[in-house]
């Protein structure tokens, strides 16, 4: 019992401060391939992140092996042992396409015909192991890049001015689809990779090689907090995920609450088994968005049912307010009587306790409801309160109480003799929603 008793107390004495020894960033050198600004602007791109180590190995036409040679030599110079990358992008267009012409008409009788070409981008990226030489992973990313072409006319234009007009549509289009990608594309190329490298960067930020990893630095018992040596300076943000795992499986996860240049504080939200420092932290990119399905009973004068498809999105990292959500609910009611629609948005903020959580916050919408004089919608608000919990880090079982306040409408059967309907009382919902 008394070894017991130590142990606790040594737990929950254990500091939260940081360890000395920093986590490496990854280093990561991009190849450009003459001609092309793609290498460019993925290198500013994952620069940008904060959380890789870009290299100085000058890009060019060299073969594959040299520049990879070349990030590992650079790699040693910096002082990086492992966990060095080299990217090696390259650009193509596809196959161009034509669409029919379809033509519409305003209120003023002004008629739009257009048409357009449509070529597919691609970003094609080798991800190599510099050190090992190996490949990795390849990365593909397409977009559509689009030139329209159009032309107009009124019901005043004669019918052989509009056969012209049609022809010389079809004689540009033909002259465009002619042209090497490259050239009859060129202006939309530049938007098309700005879309690419976003495409690419998220990709590439999802495979377990370039994900955030960390370790265990300290806990305490009492106040409930884990310290981990990620913080600021690799950009980790309030409310950020991350797994902790020992001998490659997952034991726990955790979300940050506190931060400093050199590492976070985060709260445990599961914890499979006892912490010990070192244990590894993995991000996980998840816990901070939750979208699903509800059902219950709301107050419409009588009873009624309610069925919801509602969502949260974490503005924590936005704002540095921790567990503070923007919140969003379309629900569908039904009396027998009345029936309509209802649509909220508003604020919630979470109290969390392990993979529990109180929330309470406030919304504003529409109300449209049926069986009125006609259609009503009516504008109202709601007090927002609720319980969830976390069946997984997947899923999120939620009920949500709530008190609607909308202005009062009169059922159908006229101003004057139809019956007052009072939105006004609790609603009452529960379901699961899915973590994103």
């Amino acid at each position: 019992m008394r070894r017991f008793v130590l142990a606790a107390l040594a737990a929950a004495m254990l500091p939260l401060a940081p360890a000395q020894a920093e986590p490496a960033k990854r280093a990561v050198a991009v190849c450009d391939e003459p001609g092309q600004p793609i290498g460019a602007a993925l290198r500013q791109a994952l620069g940008n992140l904060g959380r890789y180590r870009m290299l100085p190995v000058a890009g060019g036409p060299i073969a594959p092996q040299t520049f990879l040679a070349e990030v590992a030599d650079a790699a040693r110079a910096a002082g990086i042992q492992q966990d060095s990358f080299a990217l090696v992008p390259r650009l193509s267009f596809g196959a161009v396409s034509t669409d029919e012409p379809s033509t519409s008409t305003d209120q003023y009788g002004e008629s739009t015909v257009s048409a357009d070409l449509t070529c597919p981008y691609t970003l094609h990226v080798d991800v190599y192991d510099a050190n090992t030489r190996q490949l990795v992973t390849s990365l593909v990313e397409t977009t559509d890049l689009t030139r329209k072409f159009e032309y107009n006319y009124d019901r005043h234009t004669d019918r052989q001015a509009i056969v012209q007009k049609g022809e010389e549509l079809a004689e540009a289009m033909s002259e465009a689809a002619a042209l090497p990608p490259a050239v009859g594309f060129a202006s939309q190329a530049s938007d098309g990779e700005s879309v690419l490298v976003y495409l690419l960067v998220g990709a590439l930020t999802r495979l377990p090689a370039f994900q955030l990893r960390g370790a265990v630095t300290g806990w305490s018992a009492p106040s409930d907090r884990i310290a981990i040596d990620l913080g600021t300076d690799f950009k980790v943000k309030v409310d950020d995920g991350f797994q902790i795992r020992r001998d490659g499986r997952a034991i726990g996860y955790v979300k940050v609450r506190r931060l400093s240049a050199a590492g976070s504080e985060t709260q445990p939200i599961f914890m499979d088994d006892a912490l010990r420092v070192g244990d590894q932290v993995v991000e996980y990119p998840k816990l901070n968005s939750f979208q699903g399905f509800k059902a219950g009973v709301a107050w419409l004068g009588r009873p009624a049912f309610v069925g919801t498809y509602s969502g949260e999105v974490d503005f924590g990292g936005w704002t540095s307010l921790s567990e503070l959500y923007g919140a969003w609910d379309f629900s569908l009611l039904n009396t027998g009587a009345v029936s309509g629609g209802m649509g909220e948005l508003g604020l919630v903020k979470r109290f969390v306790f392990r993979r529990w959580s109180f929330k309470l916050g406030l919304k504003g919408g529409f109300a449209s409801l049926n069986g009125l004089t006609g259609t009503a919608t009516v504008p109202g608000g709601a007090i927002a309160s609720g319980v969830d919990c976390y069946l997984t880090p997947d899923w999120l079982w939620s009920t949500d109480l709530a008190y609607e306040a909308y202005l009062p409408v009169r059922q159908k059967g006229g101003a004057a003799n139809g019956q007052l309907i009072n939105p006004l009382g609790p609603l009452v919902r529960t379901g699961i929603s899915y973590v994103f």
